[in-house]
């Protein structure tokens, strides 16, 4: 069986990384796993881990990485597909070495940039219908300061360490924009590494 492609999407909230995927799934067939709706719906099972990953979250927080890397691995194993998109991921250092040491799928790692000023804004102008349910000011403070503490050196760790390939893109650009160049970065790595693609849809 070939190992498949495998797009990690990172960045701040507020960023626009929801509306990208969007885009990819509804536009280029992608699979979307989102790390927050994974984590959301063990938090609601009635099991001692889902009433400690709902704590976790309440609070604003990081769910430990042997948690989030076991759900994640039960994921993509369960998806029949080659196109797959992680939403979220990786969010500390912890979850980027995961990134270089595995061997069931090939990554590629996507950071879509934008100034926290710009995010915060977005989230606090977004409409009732696109708001979550911690959106509130002082946990929009925590999720971007949380960003800054473990995202930004996870970041910088793929980018010094160049086993994992890692894009960044500009988060100003339009949503369609970012959601084309994610997928032609998937197409061309799909083609360094030779893997037949016949069922991919093609970017022109």
């Amino acid at each position: 069986m070939k190992k498949k492609i495998v797009g990690c999407v990172t960045g701040r909230s507020g960023a626009g990384k929801g509306f990208i995927l969007r885009f990819l799934e509804k536009g280029y067939g992608a699979k979307i796993l989102s790390m927050s709706e994974i984590l959301s719906m063990s938090k609601n099972q009635l099991t001692s881990s889902g009433e400690t990953i709902g704590a976790i979250m309440d609070r604003g927080e990081i769910v430990p990485v042997r948690i989030v890397l076991s759900l994640l691995e039960k994921e993509i194993e369960s998806v029949s597909g080659d196109r797959i998109i992680i939403d979220g991921f990786p969010r500390t250092i912890d979850q980027a070495s995961f990134l270089e040491t595995q061997n069931e799928f090939y990554p590629i790692v996507f950071y879509l940039k934008a100034k926290r000023s710009l995010c915060v804004n977005r989230i606090i102008n977004a409409s009732d219908r696109g708001k979550r349910a911690d959106d509130e000011l002082g946990k929009i403070d925590v999720r971007q300061d949380i960003f800054e503490r473990d995202t930004l050196p996870a970041i910088k760790y793929l980018e010094g360490g160049g086993m994992v390939p890692i894009v960044t893109l500009d988060g100003r650009k339009p949503r369609d924009v970012n959601a084309y160049l994610i997928m032609k970065n998937i197409q061309e790595l799909e083609q360094s590494l030779e893997i037949s693609s016949n069922d991919l849809i093609r970017v022109k």
